[in-house]
C-alpha cells in the first residue's frame, strides 16, 4: 500500500472485513474427521485404507477453508488522510478508492443480529452512488474515523472549488446565464466572483 499512496498521503487505519464463509466447511472438516477415527477404531480394513480416505474426503472441504482464509486475508480497507483505498485480489492487487472529498454522508448499516455482535457494515454515499464497506467489527469506530478525516481536511473547500469549476463549465456552454451563474457563486462562496479563492 506505502506505493500506492500519493504524495502528502498517508495511512489513518487499516481494517479488514470479518470473515464469512467458515462455518460450513469447518463443520464439515470436523464431522468427517470424527466418522474416519470412529470408522478406522472400529474395521481394520478401514484402519489399513483411512489416509487415502482421509485425504479423499477431508481435501476439498479443507481447500475451500484455505481459499476462503486467503481471500479474506488480502481483503483490506485502508482510510488514508485524502481517501478510503479497498485492497483486494490474489495474484495482482486490485484496489479502487473513493475521494474524501466526494463522500456526502456516511452511516452504519446493521441487523437485529449485528447489532447483538457489535457488527455491520459503513454506507458511503457520494454523488454518484452508494458504497456499502463489508461487514466490520464496531463499524461505528471506522465511521467516525472516516468522518474525522473529512471534517480534519480541506475537503470541504475542495468541493467547493470542484463546484465552482462545474458553474463555469456550464456558463461557457450556455447552459445557465451570466446572472444565474453570479447568484450561485455567491451561493457558494458568498462573494462576487473574482473576489473570491
Amino acid at each position: 500500500m506505502q506505493r500506492a499512496l500519493r504524495t502528502d498521503e498517508f495511512v489513518v487505519i487499516m481494517v479488514r472485513p470479518l470473515p464469512r464463509g467458515f462455518v460450513g466447511p469447518l463443520s464439515l472438516v470436523a464431522v468427517v474427521a470424527g466418522l474416519l477415527y470412529l470408522a478406522a477404531s472400529s474395521w481394520h480394513w478401514f484402519r489399513v485404507a483411512s489416509p487415502l480416505i482421509a485425504v479423499v474426503a477431508l481435501g476439498p472441504p479443507l481447500l475451500v477453508v484455505l481459499v476462503r482464509t486467503w481471500r479474506w486475508w488480502v481483503r483490506q480497507i485502508y482510510v488514508t488522510n485524502q481517501r478510503i483505498v479497498f485492497g483486494n485480489g490474489l495474484r495482482r492487487r486490485q484496489r479502487s478508492s473513493i475521494e474524501l472529498a466526494h463522500v456526502i454522508s456516511t452511516h452504519v448499516a446493521r441487523s437485529w443480529s449485528d447489532r447483538l455482535g457489535r457488527r455491520g457494515a459503513v454506507v458511503l454515499t457520494t454523488r454518484e452512488q452508494e458504497w456499502s464497506l463489508d461487514r466490520l467489527r464496531r463499524p461505528e469506530v471506522l465511521r467516525r474515523i472516516i468522518e474525522h478525516q473529512r471534517s480534519a481536511g480541506t475537503w470541504h473547500d475542495l468541493a467547493r472549488l470542484e463546484r465552482a469549476d462545474e458553474l463555469a463549465a456550464a456558463r461557457e456552454s450556455g447552459r445557465i446565464s451570466e446572472a444565474e451563474y453570479d447568484e450561485r457563486w455567491r451561493r457558494l462562496f458568498g462573494s462576487r466572483p473574482g473576489n473570491s479563492l
